[in-house]
């Protein structure tokens, strides 16, 4: 099978949310990619704590309505977050490292390396990201972003927390 036809076959496997995903990192790369997407059906409310969720949330539609990205939405945390301008570096790193679904995309020690800091100074600065909004940003797993999901939500209890 050449590589081109195992790469449609996944993008034919992809979710929504994948496939969404997949489409707003192909315009940022490609400007003369235009995808429109239908239009978002109102509000409903989900049932956890009186918020409102959209059922059909579309990243690639919130982008062309110039709501900040993911990475501007960080870097502002990390703005505020960060004063010290070498531990601002280091948040920054981790930054460029993260994953359009908010995770990390190279592993700790990389990232120190990269920041030329030890790996201590590293997990510092990642345990500070990890308080960022929205809760489970900067997770390393599938694990650690629910055990952040549920440290907001004050779901941990003993010493699981």
């Amino acid at each position: 099978m050449t590589a081109k036809m195992q790469a449609s076959l996944r993008i034919l496997q992809m979710s929504q949310s994948d496939l969404t995903a997949h489409l707003a990192e192909a315009t940022l790369e490609n400007p003369c990619l235009e995808v429109r997407m239908p239009e978002v059906a109102p509000s409903v409310p989900s049932g956890l704590g009186g918020r409102t969720q959209n059922a059909d949330f579309d990243p690639v539609a919130a982008l062309a309505e110039g709501k900040p990205s993911l990475y501007q939405h960080v870097g502002r945390q990390v703005a505020q977050a960060f004063p010290h301008p070498a531990a601002q570096r280091v948040a920054l790193a981790f930054a460029e490292v993260l994953e359009p679904a908010g995770w990390l995309g190279s592993p700790v020690d990389q990232v120190a390396r990269a920041a030329g800091v030890p790996l201590v100074v590293a997990e510092t600065v990642l345990a500070r990201l990890q308080q960022f909004e929205p809760a489970g940003l900067f997770a390393r797993s599938l694990t650690e972003c629910l055990r952040l999901q549920a440290a907001d939500k004050g779901l941990l209890t003993g010493s699981l927390g």
